[in-house]
């Protein structure tokens, strides 16, 4: 498809091939793994792209094509390790980051911030109340008074680990999100019905979202309910993926 942008969680960071048994049966990423090998994003992106991923979190990354742009700090490098800038949160519920940003230096010089979001898993009351920390980092102060998303043109995107539009009433990382994202707020959804997206995780749930304070466009989950067959029919991950169509008026 060619994306200009895409983000990921928990995709597979090859050095750690390094520290675990390998079967040589398995068609695993570690199979011919060596430390000179491109990592698994450049090898599935190939050349036209640039790949950053997260301070302490390698396994969460963004890729850019280089005719869109590059992203800042990382120079002409193919793969920039700890390109995403991330705090943990200010009040010390995890140790570290799981949200980060990056700018991305466009060819046209009107720059984008890009932030992927991880956000924490589970719906315990301490989870929640972290994951609500987390969401101010993105909108309110990542902890040095400035937020994540704190561009010109703002990109947020990711798993946040929670569904603003059925978790309110029993999660307040849901309400934090909502008191920012959504018709009339600072961000939106890109999506035309301002229902976000097409569920992706477990058929019912919206969990993954891409939102924006500039942007304007649509996403679909494909194979899911755009009418396209899915690529192939095994389950590969619990998650499927969201895609986008995107417009930035002050370019049209």
């Amino acid at each position: 498809m060619r994306p200009v942008v895409a983000v990921f969680q928990e995709n597979y960071y090859d050095p750690w091939c390094e520290e675990i048994p390998v079967d040589p049966e398995l068609d695993f990423v570690c199979k011919d793994y060596s430390p000179e090998r491109p990592t698994q994003l450049e090898r599935i992106f190939g050349p036209e792209y640039q790949v950053a991923c997260s301070q302490d979190h390698p396994d969460n990354c963004g890729v850019v094509r280089r005719d869109f742009g590059t992203f800042a700090g990382c120079y002409d490098e193919p793969f920039c390790l700890d390109g995403f800038f991330g705090m943990a949160p200010p009040s010390g519920c995890t140790s570290r980051a799981r949200v980060w940003s990056i700018v991305i230096n466009r060819a046209n010089g009107v720059d984008w911030t890009l932030v992927n979001v991880h956000a924490s898993s589970g719906f315990e009351s301490d989870v929640r109340a972290c994951r609500a920390d987390q969401f101010r980092q993105i909108f309110e102060d990542r902890g040095d008074g400035q937020p994540l998303a704190n561009g010109d043109v703002n990109l947020v995107m990711g798993d946040i680990n929670t569904d603003p539009f059925l978790a309110p009433i029993i999660d307040q990382s849901a309400r934090v999100w909502n008191q920012y994202v959504g018709d009339g707020l600072p961000f939106d959804y890109l999506s035309a019905d301002r229902a976000c997206i097409d569920p992706n995780y477990a058929l019912i749930l919206h969990v993954d979202h891409v939102v924006s304070d500039m942007l304007t466009g649509s996403c679909v989950v494909p194979g899911v309910t755009d009418g396209v067959p899915p690529v192939m029919d095994a389950i590969y991950w619990d998650h499927k993926p969201v895609v986008c169509q995107v417009a930035l008026e002050i370019e049209q």
